[in-house]
């Protein structure tokens, strides 16, 4: 037997919420290489709301091994003086999440948000 299901989109709700909070230099980043085709449609999202967004990436480098510290992360982008929307799919332990922020305001971001499905 078959299960019916419905693919349910939060994205329309939290570029409605985004259009209230007053963004200024909007910068969508992913927070990691495989996130980028979900942050440019989100991006997309806001423009057709009237949101001029531009998009950053950050990198990860992946540890040698096992129990190793990563490496060090490169970012993709402008963010200096922007707030920033990290756009992200699933939360579990919300390390990737912290670390991009962190690494947003190391780089310059003014405010991160973040959003995830």
């Amino acid at each position: 037997p078959r299960t019916p299901v419905d693919n349910l989109w939060a994205t329309p709700i939290a570029i409605s919420y985004f259009t209230t909070r007053k963004l200024q230099n909007i910068t969508v980043v992913s927070p990691d290489a495989g996130g980028v085709a979900r942050a440019k449609m989100f991006r997309e999202g806001l423009e057709a709301q009237g949101l001029r967004a531009s998009l950053a990436m950050i990198i990860k480098q992946r540890a040698q091994n096992l129990g190793e510290d990563p490496g060090p992360s490169d970012l993709v982008g402008k963010v200096d003086g922007c707030d920033c929307i990290i756009v992200d799919d699933i939360i579990d332990t919300a390390g990737t999440l912290c670390d991009a922020a962190n690494e947003l305001i190391s780089y310059g971001a003014k405010r991160v948000f973040a959003f995830a499905t």
